[in-house]
């Protein structure tokens, strides 16, 4: 049973592991990113994450 977890976990991390890309942002938004993701304790990227999921949620919510 302990090896089909493995699996799984495996499995999961294949298909969900984050992928790198770059984008330009401009500086002011970078620094209030970087603030808040402070405030938050959270990395810079992974607050750039919470917030566009966010707003493909709110999106997504607004066409139904």
């Amino acid at each position: 049973q302990a090896h089909i977890k493995k699996d799984a976990w495996f499995t999961n991390l294949l298909f969900h592991a984050p992928l790198r890309c770059s984008i330009s942002l401009d500086e002011d938004i970078i620094t209030e990113i970087k603030e808040l993701a402070e405030n938050d304790d959270r990395s810079f990227s992974q607050y750039i994450n919470l917030v566009l999921k966010e707003h493909l949620a709110k999106i997504n919510n607004e066409d139904d």
